[in-house]
């Protein structure tokens, strides 16, 4: 089994630049480093370690829950009172045996400009109102940017901020703001809930950890049409795409009024991908839509294929597509052209773009 301590493994994995932890039965801890797996050097894993390991990360509510529903999700602190860091937790089962995913959260919420995100965010989001949303695969930084442009709001303006979270990651202290974390499960019992509950507290600010069905999506844009910013995350691959999923989520017969909403409200999307650099670690890429009229007017009449084409020539409002952010970073010589390519929604036009730095060692 690994070291006695459990905090110092997550010590370790926090020493070696790991995004994750993955304790398995039968297998030595595995790291997660610049997006893989790597074996952590330590014993294998020990059903009795683990399952105690497990007992030890978990309230006595959740561990009970976990023994009756099979998986949860949790976050807590660990280490030293004075300089506790947190933890993202989830314990499921696998073919009869105890496993536990630990994402490892920064101990400091980095601003903006720190993420990489791009400047028109904030402009977005100093305006306060409107629908703004952030896509990308799992660990692309969806959580970690939502964090830091509630943090720069905290600390830049006298509003009121409301957060649904599952489950809460970063702790956020009042600043200029006053700020509200409630925890999905704990606080209220989903997203909807929470949301609807929400606009009766007297929110500026509302930021939905996941915007998982069609009651969260309908509630987030009624409260972005009536005067509020809403920040949330939505799984989709692109910016575009990320508007037709809102509009896939609803009946036939609602999709319309559904456009007409969502035109109305979007503020923008910022799609997110994490990419190898050539000095190691990664480094974030984007594709950023903003709400202008003339993305209101493709959304509102069906046009969302005409979504890349604005992105592609909008650059003096704020946009661009992914593959002019890692065009970008390739000219800045933080990533090599093969890590654009790979990175690139689009490859032929990646390849485009790139000419021929491709051939370059």
């Amino acid at each position: 089994m690994p070291g006695s301590d459990l905090w110092a493994l997550f010590d370790e994995a926090v020493e070696c630049g790991a995004s994750d932890v993955h304790l398995s039965c039968g297998r030595a801890p595995l790291f997660r480093i610049d997006g893989r797996l790597e074996d952590s050097g330590r014993d294998v894993v020990g059903r009795e370690w683990l399952l105690a390991s497990i007992r030890r990360m978990l309230s006595a509510a959740e561990w009970n829950d976990w023994e009756l529903n099979k998986s949860i999700s949790a976050a807590h602190e660990f280490g030293v009172p004075a300089a506790p860091r947190r933890f993202r937790l989830s314990c499921f089962w696998s073919r009869g045996q105890p496993a536990a995913a630990v994402r490892l959260i920064a101990a400091r919420i980095p601003t903006p400009e720190q993420c990489g995100l791009p400047a028109v965010l904030k402009e977005l989001c100093a305006k306060g109102r409107g629908l703004l949303l952030f896509t990308g695969p799992s660990g692309s930084g969806k959580s970690t940017a939502l964090a830091s442009l509630v943090d720069w709001l905290n600390g830049t303006c006298h509003i009121h901020i409301v957060t649904l979270e599952d489950p809460v990651e970063f702790v956020h202290d009042c600043k200029r703001a006053l700020l509200h974390q409630r925890q999905i499960g704990r606080d209220c019992p989903s997203f909807a809930a929470g949301l609807r509950d929400a606009l009766r507290q007297d929110p500026d600010v509302i930021e939905i950890g996941e915007m998982r069905d069609g009651e969260t999506i309908s509630a987030a844009i009624t409260a972005a049409e009536t005067g509020h910013l809403v920040l949330a995350t939505l799984h989709a691959p692109d910016a575009p795409q990320a508007v037709e999923r809102i509009i896939d989520v609803f009946p036939a017969a609602q999709q319309a009024q559904i456009r007409a909403q969502t035109a109305l409200s979007l503020a923008g999307v910022c799609a997110m991908r994490l990419v190898p650099q050539r000095a190691g670690g990664r480094c974030l890429a984007t594709e950023m839509l903003v709400g202008t009229a003339a993305v209101r007017s493709a959304i509102r009449e069906s046009r969302t294929a005409q979504l890349k084409t604005i992105l592609q020539t909008s650059q003096r409002d704020g946009m661009h597509t992914m593959e002019q952010s890692l065009l970008r970073l390739v000219e800045q010589k933080r990533i090599a052209p093969e890590a654009a390519l790979a990175g690139a929604f689009d490859g032929e036009e990646m390849k485009r773009l790139l000419g021929g730095r491709l051939m370059l060692p």
